[in-house]
């Protein structure tokens, strides 16, 4: 391996470690401010890291236990990361309230 090639992997191995650390912070973070329970993996290279804010070990849940949750759990992937905010935002919208009788009143009915 030439030393360009060498230096590159060098950098790549240490962006990794840099944000690796910074997503479990984000981690521990959303479990220390908000008490959510966290469970995080990354595999990479033939290594596993894992966060796991709870100890016991009924933590995390099977898929099996998620299926039946309700509401069902926001499961995301690389092809829905950015399209789902819009998608919950379209759903989430109340809809139309019918027109109530009393504001369709004309004086003359009233």
């Amino acid at each position: 391996m030439d030393p360009q090639q060498s230096k590159k992997l060098r950098l790549e191995q240490e962006l990794f470690r840099k944000r690796r650390i910074s997503f479990c912070n984000k981690a521990n973070e959303l479990h220390t401010k908000y008490h959510a329970d966290v469970y995080a993996v990354i595999y990479r290279k033939g290594r596993y890291y894992t966060y796991k804010s709870r100890t016991d070990s009924a933590w995390p849940p099977s898929d099996e236990q998620l299926n039946k949750y309700y509401p069902v759990p926001d499961r995301r992937t690389p092809d829905n990361i950015h399209t789902r905010r819009l998608t919950l935002i379209t759903v989430s919208r109340p809809p139309e309230l019918p027109k109530s009788p009393v504001a369709t009143r004309t004086p003359q009915e009233g």
